[in-house]
Order: structure tokens, then C-alpha cells, then sequence
């Protein structure tokens, strides 16, 4: 006759029970473990059309966070997130090292002006957090450089946004 002994009883009890206990939504394809967390920073015309849409339809990601110094674009951007999740749960920041401060936060869309391209990504990817930035990614080939090397030590992937290199009707 097989000894059980205290522990081996609690772990097969938490696998019976824990099914019938907590919400079906901890489990299977929609777990929050499953998502991969990502925060918009910068929400003009770019992020706000063409930007944000693709990660709202994706299952494997939710937007946890919009951050814009523009409170009209942010209340707009909060506003699409909220109504496609049918909550109130994506948070608004005007300052984008609060974002990059989240824990639990794992990737960025890089959605601002030129100039903070560089600042900003290198700041995420320093944070071990996954960027996609839109393009120019950089204003020179030392600022480049310098984001490369960072992207690499840090083992994060970073991918540059350019939809016209991806959607069918162009080409």
C-alpha cells in the first residue's frame, strides 16, 4: 500500500478543487499568464488608428496601460481600451517612466515623436521590457548602435513598426 504523505494530499486536493473554486478565466487559452502586457506610450494619430487596434484584437495580449502628455489623446486612448475589454482596468499616465515602472508591464509600443524614439526604448529595454517602436528608430547611427547593443545584452526583442511592409494591400 502506497504512504501519502501530507504534502503529495494537499497538491492533489488544490488540482481537484481549484477547478470548481476559481474562475474559469485563470485557466486555459484566456489565463493572465498566457497575455502578454503591453503599455501604449504616445497616443496620437498613428498610435490611436493604427497602433493600438492590432494589440486590442490579438488573444495574447492585453493593453494594460496609454500614456500621452496630450489628456484629450490619453482620455480617448483609456476610452477604446476600456470599451473593447468591456472594463475600466487600462491606467493612464502622462509620464512614460511611471509606465516602464510597472512591473507587470512587458512590452511598450513606441508611439511617440521622433526624438524620443531612442530615450524611451532604450529606457524600456534597459527595464527588460520588449519595444516596437515606430520608425525613424533612430537620428543617427550612433543612437542606433547604442540600442542594438542594448537590445542584445538585455535579450528583449525589439521590432520596428512599419505596416507598410505588412499589410496586403500594399504590396
Amino acid at each position: 500500500m502506497k504512504q501519502t504523505n501530507r504534502r503529495t494530499f494537499l497538491k492533489a486536493a488544490a488540482c481537484a478543487v481549484a477547478p470548481r473554486v476559481l474562475p474559469s478565466r485563470l485557466f486555459g487559452r484566456q489565463a493572465p499568464s498566457t497575455r502578454i502586457h503591453v503599455a501604449m506610450i504616445g497616443m496620437g494619430r498613428q498610435a490611436f488608428y493604427s497602433n493600438l487596434q492590432p494589440f486590442l484584437n490579438a488573444d495574447n495580449v492585453r493593453v494594460v496601460a496609454v500614456c500621452d502628455v496630450d489628456r484629450w489623446r490619453l482620455e480617448n486612448a483609456k476610452k477604446k481600451v476600456d470599451e473593447h475589454y468591456h472594463d475600466s482596468a487600462c491606467q493612464v499616465y502622462t509620464d512614460w517612466r511611471e509606465v516602464l515602472d510597472r512591473d507587470d508591464v512587458d512590452a511598450i509600443m513606441n508611439s511617440t515623436s521622433d526624438q524620443w524614439h531612442v530615450p524611451i526604448s532604450l529606457a524600456a529595454v534597459r527595464r527588460g521590457k520588449h519595444v516596437s517602436c515606430e520608425k525613424p528608430l533612430t537620428l543617427s547611427v550612433a543612437e542606433g548602435r547604442v540600442l542594438a547593443d542594448a537590445v542584445r545584452q538585455a535579450g528583449v526583442t525589439f521590432r520596428t513598426d512599419s505596416e507598410c511592409r505588412s499589410h496586403a494591400h500594399m504590396i
